[in-house]
């Protein structure tokens, strides 16, 4: 951790104390009355708090190591025995687990840490590591040690272990916990208070009573995090995500609606595209019936049309095709079905069909209003259908 700040929020109703720290060391220090006076300085730095010890349940159970990739899910069945609250009404952190299988666990009230958070983010603190205050009490060559702070003490045996006691009773409750060696209690107590506490305990003082906000936790003590499971404070990214989320949804169902009227919309051009090349291949074939091969129809056009170009005069292929061809256009019952012009009488021959003789006529009397000498050769009749053959030339 580069830039930290701890915060000792033992007692929410007292003066909240912080300190902070840049790669380890100490920065700074100081006292607000409400925790609001702390989310400027803890912006953009690593949050840890100090909870109270005394609504922190420290134990530790064994667990076989079969089982502990369900840890969490068999962890309340494992202590429900051994708790007087509902299991469902707690919260279960878990800390370091021994090769022997010893699991350390933390257990709360889920009320009590849902009311703390729910103070610290209404101040605009996300905490990052929430830790009880009795794990501050410094081991000494790891030996127990005990801190005598007034009315409650505390009593640390390991690096997860701790307990919080009535100082009035340590006399009574302290002989039941046995020290596994002969190491002299470490001992750390104010002056003013030194003659009025008694311990059956061989002891070693150390002190005054150590200031929670002096060091940052040890990485064992930090292990032993309260914010796991459901509580787990969420990355930066994942917040970001979050945050950006319904826009992201939106910004992917317009990505979608886009590409599906672009994918839409080549779709119909495709199927135009498609049409129009019928038509043209139609058109080819119904205007050049005497060509067999049909490769490009564009380029084969051009080059039967250049080449009737070049033989043509001054009553010429293109010029009476340009003439006639409104009359075409009009007579849209009238298809052709072959053309050829004959360059030595400057005539141009169209075989032509209809549904019946008066359409054959009709065509024959429009092409003669656009000054065109018209000629209309024998008419054959097959199947409700007549042909003819048009002799068009100009009137010059």
């Amino acid at each position: 951790m580069t830039d930290t700040v701890v915060i000792d929020f033992s007692d929410p109703l007292a003066p909240i104390p912080w300190a902070s720290f840049a790669d380890g060391v100490a920065q700074g220090n100081g006292v607000v009355d409400e925790l609001s006076g702390i989310a400027e300085l803890a912006l953009n730095k690593t949050l840890i708090v100090w909870v109270s010890g005394e609504k922190v349940n420290l134990s530790s159970v064994t667990v076989p190591s079969g089982q502990q990739r369900h840890l969490r899910q068999i962890l309340p069945s494992l202590l429900e025995d051994n708790l007087a609250s509902d299991i469902d009404d707690l919260h279960f952190a878990i800390g370091s687990i021994s090769s022997e299988g010893q699991v350390n666990l933390a257990v709360l009230d889920r009320s009590v840490l849902e009311h703390d958070l729910e103070l610290l983010n209404d101040a605009g603190l996300k905490p990052q590591t929430l830790l009880p205050d009795s794990l501050a009490v410094p081991l000494v060559n790891g030996a127990w040690s005990l801190q005598v702070e007034g009315e409650i003490s505390y009593l640390r045996t390991a690096a997860q272990m701790s307990y919080v006691i009535d100082t009035q009773n340590l006399p009574v409750l302290l002989p039941m916990f046995k020290q596994a060696d002969s190491q002299p209690l470490s001992l750390y107590i104010a002056d003013n208070q030194r003659d009025s506490v008694s311990v059956d305990y061989d002891t070693e003082w150390r002190g005054q009573p150590v200031d929670i906000l002096s060091s940052l936790p040890e990485k064992s003590v930090l292990a032993m995090n309260l914010l796991q499971g459901e509580f787990k404070p969420q990355s930066n990214m994942k917040k970001q995500w979050l945050q950006w989320r319904n826009v992201a949804f939106l910004a992917a169902a317009a990505l979608f609606i886009q590409l599906t009227n672009v994918g839409l919309e080549t779709w119909q051009l495709n199927q135009q595209a498609m049409e129009y090349k019928s038509e043209v291949k139609a058109v080819f074939k119904s205007t050049f019936p005497d060509e067999k091969r049909l490769v490009n129809p564009k380029a084969q056009m051009t080059q039967r049309l250049a080449k009737l170009q070049s033989q043509q005069d001054s009553t010429g292929f293109l010029m009476l095709l340009q003439q006639m061809a409104p009359a075409l256009k009009q007579s849209t019952l009238v298809s052709m079905t072959r053309i050829n012009f004959e360059r030595r009488l400057g005539e141009l021959r169209v075989d032509i069909k209809a549904q019946d003789y008066a359409q054959l006529e009709a065509l024959k009397n429009a092409i003669t209003k656009l000054d065109l000498k018209v000629e209309l050769g024998s008419v054959s009749g097959s199947q409700g259908a007549y042909t003819a053959r048009l002799m068009i030339r100009s009137q010059q």
